[in-house]
């Protein structure tokens, strides 16, 4: 039985799993680049992350798997974390720098693009809510003229009313 892979081959997995760090930052780059279309609020910002979580979990995972057996090793998390580290603080900022002004100029764009819609579907949803405006003045005109039969409804139906004891159908 053997608790630890050969001296040989734990630098190799390590200068791989480095790789996958890169790999992952790359990832985490597009994927920020991306989202930030939609805008710098938490709408982009969540979105973006848990799809990130989602990818390297699962790329990690089969990183373990494939050169580990499926044992979790201490130095090819390290590795990972560290290839991330080196790529983010190196180039992946100024890569997420050009991202964000290419989201910010398609950003402009589709909204230049959907202004038009952007007002007919405005002005639709604000002919609905006067149409459902009307409906509801209707509805409490109507139950204003019929108030007495509602409260005779109500009084029908009371459940917390006292209970007879005596039973008004009965002759004793």
């Amino acid at each position: 039985m053997s608790y630890s892979e050969p001296l040989i081959n734990q630098p190799r997995y390590f200068f791989l799993s480095i790789g996958v760090g890169v790999l992952l930052c790359v990832i985490y780059v597009l994927l920020q680049g991306l989202f930030r279309i939609a805008g710098e609020g938490c709408f982009s910002f969540y979105p973006a992350d848990g799809l990130f979580c989602a990818v390297f979990a699962l790329v990690s995972f089969f990183f373990m798997v494939i050169y580990c057996g499926g044992r979790v090793r201490l130095h090819l998390i390290l590795g990972e974390a560290a290839g991330f580290f080196l790529f983010y603080f190196s180039v992946g900022k100024y890569i997420y720098k050009a991202l964000l002004r290419v989201a910010e100029v398609l950003r402009h764009l589709l909204s230049g693009l959907f202004r038009p819609y952007a007002f007919i579907f405005s002005s639709f949803i604000s002919g609905i809510r006067g149409l459902l405006k009307k409906i509801t003045v209707k509805k409490s005109a109507a139950s204003e003229k019929d108030g007495d039969t509602a409260e005779k409804k109500k009084k029908k139906f009371n459940l917390f009313d006292k209970i007879h004891l005596k039973n008004p159908d009965k002759s004793v």
